[in-house]
């Protein structure tokens, strides 16, 4: 019981207990401050320097390169971090490693991986950290990353470019094939139809189309009123010749019209002398046997004109014969004028709808040989400037700061250190004697403890 009660008193303590234990202990604590002080003080002045390099740089976009290889105004940074994490992963890559310890005596650069440190900021920047105990080193194997760097980029880019070239030579081969493909194909399309612009020979087409369809209208109304002209001239000959008898009326030759004035003639006489002379003279015989021989002839003429196929060639039938016959033979030419009109009109409408598609045919073409001529111009360009930066210096990286040798060591550093040491040293030298109070502390319940069970033995016997 008495045991309990003295554990119970040594569990409860209070802050006052507390820094009664760190006053008692305050010489310990001061030793081993003290002691830690000393100690810093001791390989802060023992320990190697070691100083730290720092280079800073960023990689611009794609995009502005060309910018940055004209020597124009220099691009910012992307502000893109994942883009500069790759190019951390870059130098942090062994083919980086590498070529670094190349440039340098092997003994210089022991553990380099652990003496170089990379960071990636949010606006794309890019930090390299060299530690090494010799300051020029340092800064040299600093900015050497930064060299390396760009011999990989500028060897990646000069593939690329090498390669580009490569693919654009044989797009420009190609394209020159083509473009004397299209070319023969335009100059034999050309060369077949014979013409200089499809546009202007369809223009004439139309207008060579409206010019006949004009005369073929006048044709057809001239061969209206032809075949009107014809019918009539038909029925008037059919009048006239039902009107042909051998009477003075219709005679109307110049034969007929001489023996009607020598019949006529012999009548005055006749008429004249029988009305003067007897009945029985000699000379009024004459004249009744002459009267009736021409009056005899008269008769036959006009029997002979009436019952002929061709009447008188200066007879009114005649002339409207050969009016009809004029007529008809005019209507037959018009006729064959309006059928071969009909069959050049026909034509042209043919030539004139499939003139769009030769048209059309003639634009494709000459858009191959404008395309292909475009394309190739294009590529040619294209080769120029993949040439021109084959011979270019590359430069991907842009330097914000370049590594100097650094005038102070970043380790030891005595003032840190000393700082460092001191409250390492009062938290040991505390921890310290509250391990020396709680050991001692231990010592006194253990006494307590025995003298509690000699006097419970005693007082048994």
């Amino acid at each position: 019981m008495n045991g309990e009660r003295l554990e119970h008193m040594v569990e409860e303590r209070t802050l006052y207990d507390y820094w009664f234990v760190l006053y008692q202990r305050k010489v310990a604590i001061a030793m081993v401050t003290v002691s830690a002080v000393l100690l810093a003080v001791g390989l802060s002045l023992r320990l190697p320097p070691v100083y730290e390099a720092r280079t800073i740089f960023y990689v611009p976009p794609p995009t502005s390169q060309p910018l940055l290889e004209r020597g124009a105004i220099t691009p910012f940074p992307s502000g893109i971090q994942d883009e500069a994490r790759a190019y951390v992963k870059i130098l942090k890559g062994k083919d980086t490693q590498r070529r670094i310890e190349e440039k340098f005596p092997p003994h210089q650069l022991a553990n380099l991986a652990r003496t170089v440190d990379f960071s990636a900021s949010r606006e794309g920047m890019i930090t390299i950290y060299v530690r090494h105990q010799d300051a020029v080193l340092a800064a040299t194997v600093a900015n050497a990353y930064i060299e390396v760097f760009n011999q990989f980029t500028e060897h990646n880019t000069q593939s690329q470019v090498l390669y580009s070239l490569a693919a654009v030579e044989r797009h420009i081969d190609e394209f020159i094939e083509a473009l004397d493909r299209a070319q023969t194909w335009r100059r034999e399309f050309r060369e077949q139809r014979s013409i200089a612009s499809l546009q202007t020979e369809l223009d004439e087409l139309v207008k060579q189309r409206q010019v006949f369809q004009r005369e073929l209208e006048m044709a057809g109304v001239t061969l209206q009123g032809l075949a009107e002209q014809l019918r009539s001239t038909q029925d008037e000959l059919a009048r006239e010749a039902r009107l042909y008898v051998a009477t003075e009326m219709v005679v109307t030759s110049p034969m007929l019209e001489s023996l009607q004035k020598t019949l006529a003639d012999l009548g005055i006489k006749l008429a004249g002398n029988e009305a003067l002379l007897r009945e029985g003279h000699p000379t009024v015989v004459a004249l009744r046997d002459e009267y009736s021989r021409a009056k005899q002839t008269l008769e036959a003429e006009i029997s002979r004109i009436t019952q002929s196929h061709s009447k008188a060639p200066n007879s009114t039938h005649e002339a409207l014969r050969q009016k009809v016959l004029t007529a008809s033979i005019d209507k037959k030419g018009l006729e064959a004028r309006i059928t071969g009109l009909q069959g050049v009109i026909a034509t042209l409408n043919q030539t004139i709808s499939a003139m769009p598609a030769i048209i059309e045919k003639a634009h494709r073409l000459d858009q191959d040989v404008q395309r292909y001529g475009e394309l190739l111009t294009e590529a040619m360009k294209h080769r120029e400037q993949l040439r021109i930066q084959v011979l270019r210096d590359h430069r991907s990286a842009v330097v914000v700061e370049t590594a100097l040798p650094p005038s102070a060591p970043v380790f030891p550093n005595p003032t840190i250190n000393v700082f460092m040491a001191l409250l390492l040293g009062l938290l040991g030298g505390v921890i310290y004697a509250f391990f020396l109070d709680y050991i001692e502390g231990m010592r006194r319940m253990r006494k307590v403890q025995d003298m509690a069970l000699k006097e419970f033995t005693g007082t048994s016997s």
